[in-house]
């Protein structure tokens, strides 16, 4: 009996001791993507510019072939390989162990884009005195390089389907990476969020996730869907239903497996995927016609709510009351003005850019000569640089960049990022003449919603199963290519079968065979 008190005693001690370092390890994380401050908008926007190089640098070597190579079959996983290779991995690499060479690595992948673009343009002159007709220069499998291929793309709605397809894709992998990235301590410091002001890379996340939400919006079909807004709206609120249903999930986990959470960032129980939720949903009732309007109105009355009336100190003290469901959860409710802010005004750029007529498929471009693609492009770099400049001056002037708050000066720089990144892939169509469309973009797009869940698992095993602030940076980063590789597989794998199966008829409404169209947009 003696014996089994002392085996029942050190085994309760060994049961204590485990909580303890637990608790302890859970603290540690917490403590580290705590008090942070960010680091430049420029250094930011040269980041996010990675992906997009290197993607560049992935058309141009494939159309440096005079034939297709056998790695440039879309329905090859050697294809998948080589997407990693060149579009994964790089952004892997300036998100860790080269952060410090970001502008470095995205200059030496635009000058390699550049030489093979030129060999590209040498092999298709040769084709065409060969063949004698410029119609017939670079039709081998969909390989880029004949002209009438690209042309008859600017054309049409595929051109912009296409560049908002790879837009969405390399936020998806951005984010994918960064939310374990940013357990490791391989992963700076000021590329996380940013505690109460400031501007990591990380920041632009959820704002970027409700721009594309707006650019994305099957709204501005102006009745292409069947059924006309009746339809998209039942749409937005399937979606919007889909996404509390998974915050709602998310809340239950974390609490069953004690898994660390920086409450600073949307409050004790409130997170990413409800601001997503309640901001789909609530876009619903701002007619399109009305949403400039409606965008300036929520943005200046809310920064002046920020600025004049204390709400900007309230949503910044550490103080919360424990009986009060607001209070607990104040920096996630408050900001959903800010997000409604700027999806508001992110619609309004889709609608003065005739985005709804470049994604009309049946649209006649005699009819709408000014909706083409180079004046798509035109209204995104001018639109990009008025938000660039109202950023820049209400920073200095107004308030700092507050993720936290979602104040205007975010709003702006979030708007300006993003339409940076629509700029640069224009510019890879229109003068690089780059189009071909890349399989990882379109199955990681196409399954986004599917991805980022089986993305936010994976982090947390990955968590539950090391501890990562002890894991070296040749192993993070080796743990990080791994799990990308996974998620990006996988993700494949799902575009291959034409569906996600039982799941995906859940998720999307039914449809066995999921086709690329807003409607299987996130």
């Amino acid at each position: 009996k003696r014996r089994a008190r002392e085996l029942l005693g050190e085994s309760a001690g060994r049961g204590a001791m485990f909580w303890t370092e637990a608790a302890g390890a859970r603290a540690l994380k917490e403590r580290f993507v705590s008090d942070l401050e960010g680091t430049t908008m420029s250094e930011v926007a040269t980041l996010t510019l990675v992906c997009s190089s290197g993607a560049l640098l992935r058309r141009s070597l494939a159309s440096a072939f005079s034939r297709p190579p056998r790695w440039n079959h879309p329905e090859s996983y050697l294809a998948l390989a080589v997407d990693f290779v060149f579009i994964v991995l790089p952004a892997i690499l300036v998100l860790t162990v080269l952060s410090d060479f970001a502008a470095e690595v995205c200059v030496a992948l635009l000058v390699a884009s550049s030489a093979f673009s030129v060999r590209s343009k040498q092999i298709q002159e040769r084709q065409r005195e060969r063949e004698g007709q410029r119609g017939r220069a670079g039709r081998n499998g969909g390989t880029p390089g004949g002209h009438s291929a690209m042309n008859s793309t600017t054309d049409g709605a595929p051109y912009l389907w296409d560049l908002l397809t790879e837009y969405r894709a390399i936020l998806c992998l951005y984010t994918f990476i960064s939310i374990l990235a940013v357990d490791f301590k391989v992963f700076p410091r000021r590329f996380a969020k940013a505690e109460h002001y400031g501007t990591g890379v990380m920041d632009v996340g959820v704002g970027s996730f409700v721009v594309q939400d707006a650019l994305f919006s099957a709204r501005y079909g102006g009745g292409q869907q069947r059924g006309g807004g009746a339809a998209a709206t039942r749409k937005a609120l399937a979606t919007s239903a889909q996404l509390a249903a998974v915050g709602l999930a998310r809340i239950a986990a974390v609490r069953a497996i004690d898994y660390h959470e920086h409450v600073g960032e949307y409050g004790t129980h409130w997170n990413f995927f409800l601001t997503l939720a309640v901001v789909k949903a609530a876009a619903v009732a701002v007619p399109p016609a009305a949403c400039g309007l409606v965008g300036l109105v929520v943005l200046c009355s809310y920064q002046a709510a920020l600025s004049l009336l204390g709400l900007a100190a309230y949503v910044n003290s550490p103080d919360r009351d424990p009986t009060s469901l607001l209070s607990l959860n104040k920096e996630g409710v408050v900001s959903l003005v800010g997000y409604l802010g700027l999806h508001c005004v992110a619609r309004f750029f889709a609608l003065s850019s005739k985005m709804h007529l470049l994604l009309d498929r049946g649209r006649s471009p005699s009819k709408h000569p000014a909706a083409t693609p180079y004046n798509h492009f035109y209204n995104s770099a001018s639109f990009a640089l008025v938000c660039w400049a109202l950023a820049f001056v209400l920073d200095r002037s107004v308030e700092r960049v507050s993720r936290r708050s979602v104040n205007a000066t975010y709003i702006f720089w979030t708007l300006a990022t993003n339409l940076t990144w629509v700029c640069q892939l224009h510019v890879c169509r229109l003068l690089f003449e780059q189009r071909e469309r890349i399989h990882l973009f379109h199955a990681v797009s196409k399954f986004a919603f599917l991805a980022f869940i089986f993305a936010n698992v994976l982090t947390g095993l990955v968590n539950s199963l090391y501890n990562t602030l002890e894991v070296g940076s040749a192993a993070a980063i080796c743990v990080l290519i791994a799990y990308m590789a996974v998620v990006c597989a996988s993700s494949s794998a799902l575009d291959k079968r034409g569906g996600g199966g039982k799941l995906g008829k859940i998720l999307f409404g039914g449809s066995q065979k999921i086709e690329h169209t807003a409607e299987s947009e996130l």
